[in-house]
């Protein structure tokens, strides 16, 4: 080509690209593109005209094209920051970020401050999991004005991928100062914010976040979050909704509704909800929970196995779903007693997988699936474990492992970032100081744990020598709440996290830490795992072993425990004297009700049968309808239990089945009474004649209550502790003739009571003589004096 075709060249390729230029900048793409087309068919290495073919590609979606005429500019002009940060993107885009950021790195070389590529190494350095260099470099672009914001925000989802909530809540506060109407400033803020349980503090920024942006279903939804963790569950369902009408296939949102509707006891709703998050993502691990807990819950445990065995399918690594699966196998009724042999076989099994999986978890340094598997803990227990009558201190001590592991490394991990200042270690008490002890516990209130054994320790114990202190772990509350207060020396509520409770303690450094019981409250179940005090005791509010390492004695009763007793504990069993407790009489004046409002006549020998209704072991139907045959009169009377149908519908009908098979009017016989209010259930045990102790698991609170209306029990106290708090009382009170010896006996007894009323009168003007000895406890007080400060004596002196 000669000198005046190649000026000629050169000027038409400068008009071309002249008119390209202006077709590209007024959004004309594909004419432009056809532009530079020419130009690099006329002049094939022109590296301006294949860096705009790149730009025109991306601009279509085409990156495959854009890197190939991206990476041919590069080559021509291998300096120029601008090709080598479009080169990156396209890179990006196609799922190619370890390439993309070499390239954003070359970029960077020739520009540092340049905010852009510094952004872009960012994304693809998350999305290659390498956070906290992502982190630097969103840093850097936050430095350029148009990218602040964005970069804010990306820097804040980092930090907070990074565990670094700490970190990232001033960054938070200056997206908010930096770009006042992006709501995304006050959503990340909440997010923290409720993370680290601070819900209060959380809800003004989610608030805020929904009134710049009143249509994000994700603000919304994140409202009722907070809403439902402040227990306002009326809005929390408003805002749930609220969110579904703009996308109602978030199954999250739909899941989190189900479990407000729950909350507010609307159970029909809620599993519906559930449901539909199933017909959305049949693969949805926290629907599938949800409605095993709820099937759990209502006493279908077969059915909730069903549903934690497909999450545990789905996901069969996380430690969560394995103990939800253990404890689905455990129900609260049972047809036979070969079935639960079955269940407990299962239990067994599954629980060992549990341990196993747990101990692999601590060796590979697995934390954030303990740390998952502590969020389980307390949400399903083994609470109806003790029903089957056996002995579960092997059992007991596997759960224990497995729980303790598990909330141990999650705590740690709550001190390791200054989320909470404990562990603090109590200093042993000095001359003359008073011992410190603390009691935790979900029921001070009227409830059976209240009742007995704390009501009467706190009440008794000399002020001069103990300082007592209640923690209380449940928002529930009653007028006996108030009594609480005003009993303990000091008094702790509003305890709703571990954390809260750990500093609580921690604060106060008692030097004997108590638990009624152990089985029930959540928040104990998980407290129990850690060690807050020197010393740590449990007692028999749920009469189990608790089979944690980390509580040193079990504070049980001399009369009712069996000579073995030791053998069923994973603690050191401490036998209080007499009956362990100092049992306060209060109980609510009776209604007026007569034989016939409860469905029953004047003529009837009326059993009393008054314990919730799985106590009641198959084996004990036979010996029921024994008695019926042999007192032509009687009529058994039961309780149902509130809530659930499927226990009540289910046991009716097996020991229907057994009355029918004797030969018995099963629907004249047997009497079902809905859960009866305090009054009418004072009423109902005052009409009765004789009161039917359970197998394996015995009367407590029911059989004084009786007794109180000089009701005669009759009992076969069982080989456990548990089976005995009936045989107990009657020990105290020198009535030992109304405690069988077999199940042989306990038929002759209950036969012997119904059919002679005057023995029945006999017995009953002896309880009223002797029921004052079951209520005078100070014996049973002195002796957990002397347990305290002996526990306290035995501690290794700490240098101060």
């Amino acid at each position: 080509m000669n000198p005046d075709e190649n000026g000629q060249l050169c000027d038409e390729l400068k008009l071309i690209s002249d008119r390209a230029y202006s077709l590209f900048s007024a959004g004309q793409v594909e004419p432009a593109q056809a532009l530079w087309s020419r130009v690099v068919k006329l002049d094939p290495d022109h590296a301006v005209a294949l860096f705009m073919l790149g730009l025109c590609a991306q601009k279509r979606g085409d990156h495959t094209a854009a890197v190939d005429f991206l990476t041919r500019a590069s080559i021509l002009i291998p300096n120029e920051a601008d090709i080598l940060n479009s080169l990156g993107v396209s890179l990006k885009n196609l799922g190619r970020p370890a390439e993309a950021f070499i390239v954003f790195e070359r970029a960077l070389a020739l520009q540092p401050d340049d905010g852009f590529a510094a952004f872009n190494a960012g994304t693809v350095l998350m999305a290659l999991g390498r956070l906290d260099e992502a982190a630097r470099y969103f840093k850097i672009s936050a430095q350029t004005a148009e990218l602040h914001a964005d970069a804010l925000e990306a820097l804040i989802q980092v930090l907070c991928k990074l565990d670094k909530d700490n970190e990232a809540l001033p960054v938070c506060e200056n997206l908010i100062v930096a770009d006042p109407r992006n709501p995304a400033g006050h959503f990340w803020l909440c997010d923290i914010l409720a993370r680290l349980n601070k819900p209060e503090q959380a809800l003004p920024h989610s608030r805020c976040a929904v009134d710049l942006a009143p249509d994000n279903p994700v603000y919304l939804s994140q409202l009722g979050d907070i809403l439902h963790k402040l227990g306002r569950n009326d809005d929390a369902v408003l805002r749930y909704r609220d969110s579904l009408e703009h996308d109602p296939v978030d199954v999250s949102t739909r899941n989190n509704l189900g479990a407000a509707l729950k909350t507010l006891g609307k159970y029909g709703l809620a599993e519906e909800e559930f449901k539909r998050c199933l017909e959305i993502d049949p693969n949805h691990l926290s629907a599938l929970v949800n409605l095993g807990v709820s099937a759990k819950e209502s006493g279908d445990a077969a059915k909730a196995s069903g549903y934690f065995e497909r999450a545990v399918s789905i996901a069969p690594a996380d430690l969560d779903l394995k103990l939800y699966l253990c404890m689905s196998r455990i129900p609260f009724y049972y047809d036979s007693d070969e079935k639960i042999t079955l269940c407990r076989e299962k239990y067994e099994h599954d629980l060992n997988d549990l341990y196993s999986a747990v101990a692999n978890a601590e060796i590979n340094g697995d934390k954030k699936s303990l740390a998952k598997l502590a969020d389980a803990v307390g949400k399903l227990q083994p609470y109806y474990l003790p029903y089957q009558g056996q002995c579960d201190r092997k059992l007991m001590k596997t759960y224990g492992f497995v729980i303790s592991k598990a909330v141990n490394v999650s705590f740690s991990e709550t001190v390791t970032k200054g989320q909470s200042s404990f562990p603090v270690i109590p200093m042993v008490p000095k001359e003359g100081e008073r011992i410190r002890v603390g009691i935790v516990s979900g029921h001070f209130r009227n409830h059976s744990v209240w009742k007995m054994p704390v009501k009467g320790w706190v009440s008794g114990l000399d002020r001069k020598r103990f300082e007592v202190i209640g923690y209380s772990t449940s928002q529930l509350v009653d007028s006996e709440t108030d009594v609480a207060r005003q009993t303990f020396d000091s008094f702790r509520d509003n305890l709703k996290t571990v954390t809260a409770l750990a500093e609580s303690v921690g604060g106060d450094a008692p030097h004997v830490l108590i638990y009624p019981e152990l089985g029930m409250d959540p928040l104990c179940a998980k407290s129990a795992c850690l060690r807050l005090a020197p010393v740590q005791c449990v007692s028999w509010g749920h009469p189990e072993t608790s089979g944690l390492e980390s509580i040193d004695y079990f504070l049980s009763s001399d009369l009712m425990e069996p000579v073995d007793g030791q053998e069923h504990y994973s603690e050191q069993l401490v036998r209080l004297p007499g009956l362990g407790i100092d049992y306060i009489y209060s109980l609510p004046d009776p209604s007026g009700d007569s034989r016939a409002d409860f469905g029953l006549a004047k003529t009837d020998v009326v059993y009393l049968c008054l314990q919730t209704l799985y106590k009641y072991l198959p084996q004990q139907d036979k010996v029921f309808a024994e008695i019926a045959k042999r007192v032509p009169d009687s009529r058994f009377v039961f309780i149902e239990n509130s809530g659930a149908s499927h226990l009540n519908r289910r046991f009716r009908t097996r020991l229907e089945k057994v009355f029918s098979g004797a030969g018995l009017n099963q629907h004249e016989r047997l009497v079902f009474l809905p859960s009866l209010p305090g009054d009418r259930f004072q009423a109902l045990i005052g009409l009765g004649d004789v009161f039917l102790d359970s197998f394996g698991w015995s009367g407590c609170n029911s059989s004084l209550e009786a007794m109180s209306k000089n009701v005669a029990p009759v009992t076969f106290p069982g080989m456990l502790m548990r089976g005995r708090h009936t045989a107990a009382f009657l020990k105290r009170m020198d009535l030992g003739e109304l405690i069988a010896s077999s199940v042989e006996d306990y038929v002759e007894k209950a036969v012997l009571l119904g059919l002679d009323p005057d023995y029945r009168r006999k017995m009953a003007n002896l309880i009223r003589e002797r029921i004052n000895l079951c209520y005078d406890g100070s014996d049973a007080v002195k002796g957990l004096e002397s347990f305290l400060e002996e526990a306290v004596r035995l501690l290794p002196k700490i240098d101060s």
